[in-house]
């Protein structure tokens, strides 16, 4: 009987053990939409710099805006609050990086949903994403007076 108490005991420990260090598992399944597809979807559409980001994908992430370009519905707007619901599939933004948002309208601001199309242009560091960046001009080519210099040459 003692085996038994104390293999009960080791198996009971382990499982709290495992219990107490398991993270929660995300997984993202969703298809790519075309981006024409995502800027008719979307409310608004705007390229923008993150200037604040508050949250992570477990919990949701709230960002700051800085309009660069508007492109649907974000004429004379200065700044969006985003939100992105906590989920693996969500947009994860770093201050300083550029995107092209697609959002819709919430009571404050806007959401990126899961998943928006939103699409990253330039890292935080400045690097642009020249393949992302011909993307959106295709989209919306007023963008072009924005393009980095170091993608007008690609």
């Amino acid at each position: 009987m003692p085996f038994t108490k104390s293999l009960l005991s080791k198996t009971t420990l382990f499982t709290v053990f495992l219990c107490a260090v398991s993270m929660p598992a995300y997984a993202c399944r969703y298809q790519a939409q075309p981006l024409t597809q995502s800027l008719e979807r979307a409310d608004v559409a705007f390229i923008g710099k993150a200037t604040y980001v508050e949250g992570d994908r477990s919990t949701g992430v709230y960002s700051t805006f800085s309009i660069v370009k508007p492109v649907k519905n974000a004429e004379g707007s200065e700044e969006y609050t985003v939100t992105s619901p906590a989920s693996s599939c969500a947009a994860s933004f770093t201050p300083e990086e550029t995107w092209l948002i697609f959002g819709h309208r919430q009571h404050v601001g806007i959401s990126t949903g899961i998943p928006s199309g939103s699409l990253l242009l330039s890292e935080a560091d400045g690097t642009p994403i020249c393949e992302n960046w011909a993307a959106a001009i295709e989209l919306a080519p007023d963008a072009k007076s924005i393009l980095p210099p170091t993608c007008e040459a690609k």
